[in-house]
């Protein structure tokens, strides 16, 4: 829905514009189709990168702004999700493939959001795991992604009570993640792995 809406609007001000030539009596040449042609398809593009649906609308879920942003996804494929304080990371899979977004809380509804504003400020590689530590930079909410390298099931706790979510592979050539939200990250956070201690420092 998200890219029909800018289509749609583009296909408008394409229309309006030929309009406008032809009450002027103005000639449209190949060289003026073209143009236009051109205008339109960076015009969409241009528009894909503003959200201007958040300025004048908010959506009651989080889920809800994902579908509408994300079009080939229904809410029944969103297979996992942890909420933030101000923000709700979602990953969805259907028969073409996953992807992953995050949509930003405005008092009790939804904005859209983009999977670009997450920001990495940590980073760890271990022999049975790696670890990434995203900032999602519109709320400053931190989510902790940790990978293992194999199937193997992990034993993951800190200081925190942070709650680590296992989502499941999608597919039989992708790995499980685990996922978690801090609160308040520390300057030297400290992450168990399987016994082993995992240190970020900020």
């Amino acid at each position: 829905m998200y890219f029909y809406t800018r289509l749609a609007i583009v296909l408008v001000l394409l229309i309006l514009f030929y309009v406008i030539l032809y009450l002027k009596k103005v000639k449209t040449t190949m060289k003026i189709r073209v143009f236009s042609a051109i205008g339109a398809c960076v015009l969409v593009t241009v528009l894909g990168f503003i959200p201007f649906e958040n300025m004048v609308y908010s959506f009651p879920t989080a889920e809800k702004a994902f579908c509408y942003f994300y079009s080939e996804y229904e809410e029944e494929n969103i297979t996992f999700s942890v909420e933030g304080e101000n923000s709700k990371l979602i990953i969805a899979q259907n028969s073409k493939g996953g992807t992953m977004g995050i949509m930003t809380k405005s008092d009790d509804k939804w904005k859209i959001g983009y999977s670009t504003e997450l920001k990495v400020v940590g980073e760890h590689y271990g022999k049975s795991e790696f670890a990434t530590i995203y900032e999602h930079r519109p709320t400053g909410d931190i989510y902790i992604c940790i990978v293992p390298t194999s199937n193997e099931e992990l034993s993951i706790n800190d200081d925190y009570n942070t709650e680590f979510k296992l989502c499941p592979a999608d597919k039989e050539n992708t790995l499980p993640a685990y996922y978690g939200y801090i609160p308040n990250l520390p300057d030297n956070y400290e992450v168990e792995i399987n016994g082993e201690k995992v240190m970020f420092d900020k």
